[in-house]
């Protein structure tokens, strides 16, 4: 990982989200969202970055060819 250069490092709240419908325990859900954000053929890259100023922006990064990420207001 990289930071820019000369920028001073800044907190950021990073959430991945899922919808589930199938478990009637919260634990059995997150298992069940760990295992999928976990596996290597997964294609849960887009994420939630609340950064420092409260301001919340969603993540797609898959939605560049060249692997860059594009952030959007949810």
């Amino acid at each position: 990982m990289t930071a820019t250069p000369g920028a001073l490092p800044q907190p950021y709240t990073v959430e991945w989200r899922i919808d589930t419908e199938d478990f009637t325990d919260p634990r059995e859900a997150a298992r069940y969202a760990l295992a999928a954000v976990s596996d290597p053929q997964s294609i849960a890259h887009v994420f939630h970055v609340t950064g420092p100023d409260g301001r919340t922006v969603v993540v797609d990064l898959d939605a560049e060819p060249d692997g860059t990420a594009r952030a959007t207001t949810p």
